[in-house]
């Protein structure tokens, strides 16, 4: 079943600084043969991250840099990703006005941003008629907000499924230029999306465990203490079988029962936390995830071959 989108990411660092670009140039030709990785290279401390489906298509990538390019790794993080969304719509506008000597800076937009299907990604539709926005401003006013939307409102996390139409704006003969377009549009797209009812979302797995009928009730405390909820149980000649959904993150935990299976559901609201919410009621903190694995801890990522 192809997702939506990455439900995990591996950050890796080379032991040595000299393997940077073959690291890089290796993830990217590992990227090109399976569409469903993505690389991201951070421009301030070279720090990589590659984004994929599962541990064992992460771990399988790790290995490959290691064994077959011989890049010795000094870091491998692995956590689960996490994004944000909105839940009704809402209206905002941005003005760019600056006058620096010369030439000015004009750019005024007014964008709708409504909820979307999951995993529709970010949606841009152009309603602009009459020239109240010359077409040469259409590509920086979606970059502004694309560039927006990557950064989050609530939490730093990538915003998705949501349709932003850009509706009205105006401009300047002489003082409106693309970058006063382009921070215009992400001005109103922070603005439309704070009034939008903002939620962060992580992944939910459809988890089963085959247990001894004695420990039914004991797996389903688990499954509660592991923020999940029970779907069906059921108990044939002494074993009991329970389905359940549980966040992914709370899979990562040293202890507890293995599940048979575990496979992708869909990506659903953190839960509900009062200490650390948001206005919106939903909490925006990080639950427990992987540890972090450094120095020779990065040669064994832990792979669950179950897991799928």
């Amino acid at each position: 079943m192809a997702l939506p989108y990455p439900i995990l990411s591996l950050t890796l660092a080379p032991a040595d600084s000299a393997d940077r670009e073959h690291l890089h140039a290796a993830l990217s030709a590992f990227s090109e043969a399976d569409p469903a990785l993505t690389v991201e290279i951070d421009p301030a401390s070279c720090i990589t991250t590659v984004r994929g489906e599962s541990l064992e298509q992460l771990g399988a990538l790790r290995r490959r840099v290691e064994d077959e390019e011989n890049i010795p790794l000094a870091f491998a993080s692995l956590d689960v990703n996490r994004l944000e969304t909105i839940r009704q719509s809402a209206a905002a506008e941005g003005k760019y006005i600056r006058q620096t000597g010369g030439s000015g800076n004009y750019g005024h937009v007014k964008l709708r941003l409504e909820p979307g299907e999951q995993g529709s990604g970010i949606q841009f539709i152009d309603e602009i008629k009459g020239g109240m926005i010359p077409p040469r401003f259409i590509q920086p006013i979606e970059a502004g907000i694309r560039e927006a939307a990557q950064a989050g409102i609530l939490a730093g996390h990538p915003m998705v499924d949501l349709r932003a139409t850009l509706y009205d704006g105006s401009f300047h003969e002489m003082d409106s230029n693309d970058l006063a377009f382009r921070i215009a549009a992400s001005q109103a797209f922070q603005a439309a999306a704070r009034n939008a009812l903002p939620i962060v979302l992580e992944p939910v797995m459809t988890v089963v465990f085959t247990v001894p009928e004695s420990k039914l009730s004991a797996t389903k405390a688990e499954i509660r203490a592991r923020r999940g909820r029970v779907a069906t149980a059921s108990s044939v000649r002494g074993v009991a079988v329970i389905s359940a959904a549980i966040p992914l993150a709370e899979m990562f935990r040293d202890s507890g029962q293995k599940p048979a299976t575990m496979v992708f559901d869909s990506f659903q609201p953190v839960s509900s936390d009062q200490d650390d919410a948001e206005p919106s009621g939903f909490a925006v903190r990080n639950p427990k995830g992987p540890k972090p694995m450094t120095g020779s801890a990065a040669a064994d990522l832990d792979i669950d071959s179950d897991w799928t």
